[in-house]
C-alpha cells in the first residue's frame, strides 16, 4: 500500500515563496483538471495541497499505473507547457511509499514550513483532503493517508507546545 503513494510539488524551499504562484491551478477549474490528470496519468487517487509555500500533487498509483516519474507529466499540469528536457525533473521534487508518507506528516504538522509550527497548514491539508473528496479522487490510501497526517499534526500540536500563540507568516 505504502510503495503506491507518492507526492510530487514545489515549495518554498526550492523555489522561495514569490514564484510559487506560476505553479498553482485555477480554482474554478480544479475538481475538472484534476479528474483529467489523473485519468491520463493513470493514477487511482488524487489530491492537490497548494499553499503560500507549496504546491504539491499527492496520489495513488494504480497496478496499471506506470511506474515511471510523474514529474514532466505534473510539471505541464502546473505550468500549462511541457517541460525542457531535464526541468521537471530539477524543478519539482518527488517522495514516493514511506517517504511520500513522512513528507506529508511533517508539513501537515508545520514542520516543513517556513515558519516551523504554522498553524494554517493543518487547516490547508484538511481543505485539501476534503477537495479530493468532493471530486471524487479519494479512496482508501489517501483516505488513510490523510487521517494519520492530521492526527500527527493534531498530536504535534498538543504534546510539543511547538505552535504555542499565534505562528503565520
Amino acid at each position: 500500500m505504502l510503495e503506491d503513494l507518492s507526492v510530487v510539488g514545489i515549495s518554498w524551499r526550492h523555489n522561495g515563496s514569490e514564484g510559487l504562484e506560476r505553479y498553482a491551478l485555477d480554482e474554478d477549474k480544479l475538481a475538472e483538471t484534476l479528474r483529467d490528470f489523473a485519468d491520463r496519468a493513470g493514477l487511482a487517487e488524487l489530491a492537490y495541497l497548494s499553499t503560500c509555500n507549496r504546491v504539491e500533487l499527492i496520489f495513488a498509483r494504480t497496478a496499471a499505473t506506470p511506474s515511471r516519474d510523474l514529474r514532466p507529466l505534473a510539471y505541464e499540469l502546473l505550468t500549462g507547457s511541457a517541460a525542457a528536457p531535464g526541468d521537471a525533473e530539477r524543478t519539482l521534487k518527488a517522495w514516493q511509499g514511506e517517504g511520500a508518507c513522512e513528507h506529508l506528516f511533517l508539513v501537515a504538522a508545520g514542520l516543513d514550513s517556513a515558519a516551523v509550527g504554522e498553524v494554517e497548514i493543518a487547516g490547508q491539508v484538511r481543505q485539501c483532503h476534503e477537495l479530493a473528496l468532493q471530486s471524487r479522487l479519494s479512496g482508501p490510501r489517501l483516505e488513510l493517508l490523510f487521517e494519520e497526517a492530521l492526527k500527527i499534526a493534531a498530536v504535534v500540536r498538543g504534546e510539543t507546545g511547538l505552535s504555542a500563540g499565534r505562528v503565520s507568516l
